[in-house]
């Protein structure tokens, strides 16, 4: 991670300002923005036992307990806890941003890449937001060997991850079999909604597979013959379908819409703010198109 300074510019982390319209839909629509918990913690030699007691406290405090998967950790960040994220379409080296303001809450930038990979990016981000609060994280590389990154990677591992509910798994699907295989590595990452890569090193990080076991199931994931979606096929496991983040939060998209109907905004701000994927204001047509999308309900 680096300085905002150094990496980005402000305008392109708040996709055009969108972080000052969210202040303004708040105040607009009366709401007040939670505070969000901090931990004046520096990451050092414990720092990995630190993420893990901060990752079990956010956990409880969205109701997943110690077991549940986090995959709707977006919905539950903005319904909860106000944390704004953002999802931009964009072909630089930057994989996430965040940054904190008393007045605004917690806004977390992701670029637009498979679920598990933003799903990822959103839960390192959220640990600099406990953490780093106090100066703006532009991540580029999320693996860096520097502490503040090796603790948001310790936290999103273990929000993500939890090791009572990994662990179960593991026991389960091990003590059902005689050996235990690539596909219930990817049973596994589908159930917490997390990468290959990613479930793999946690379970070397719980001990429970050895390190060499490790490298022969990501030898036998990437074999070019199958590929992963194959592999998944043959295992009876189906293709896993993603359905892409929205470019904008869903409360974000609720309060303008609210704000537009009860008059407190006109159309042409209502387009500004209804920026789209690329973080540019639609026109007056397609804001108003979205509006009726947005209406419309479904018959069944």
């Amino acid at each position: 991670g680096t300085e905002t300074g150094k990496s980005a510019s402000p305008r392109r982390l708040c996709r055009g300002q969108v972080r000052r319209m969210y202040l303004e839909l708040e105040e607009v629509n009366g709401l007040p923005v939670p505070e969000l918990m901090k931990f004046p913690f520096e990451p050092g030699r414990f720092m990995y036992r630190e993420a893990e007691r901060m990752a079990e406290l956010m956990r409880a405090k969205l109701g997943l307990g110690p077991m549940l998967p986090a995959t709707q950790l977006r919905e539950l960040l903005e319904e909860r806890l106000a944390i704004k994220t953002f999802v931009l379409r964009s072909s630089s080296k930057l994989s996430g941003a965040c940054i904190y303001h008393e007045r605004v809450g917690g806004c977390v930038l992701v670029i637009a890449k498979t679920i598990p990979h933003m799903l990822y990016t959103l839960a390192h981000e959220l640990g600099h937001l406990l953490v780093h609060r106090d100066t703006p994280i532009v991540d580029e590389e999320l693996w860096a060997k520097t502490p503040k990154e090796q603790f948001a990677n310790a936290f999103a591992a273990s929000l993500l991850m939890p090791r009572a509910g990994v662990q179960e798994l593991f026991s389960s699907i091990y003590h059902s079999r005689a050996t235990f295989t690539d596909v219930d590595v990817i049973h596994m990452s589908r159930n917490y909604g997390v990468s290959f890569r990613a479930m793999l090193y946690r379970l070397q990080s719980l001990r429970l597979i050895a390190p060499g076991m490790a490298e022969k199931l990501l030898g036998e994931y990437g074999k070019t013959e199958t590929g992963p979606t194959k592999r998944a096929e043959e295992a009876g496991l189906g293709v896993e379908k993603h359905t892409f983040w929205r470019p904008l939060p869903e409360r974000y998209v609720f309060l303008a819409l609210r704000a537009y109907r009860n008059e407190d905004l006109s159309i042409g701000r209502l387009a500004e703010m209804l920026c789209d994927v690329y973080g540019k204001r639609r026109s007056i047509e397609a804001a108003q198109k979205f509006v009726d999308d947005y209406q419309a309900v479904p018959d069944g």
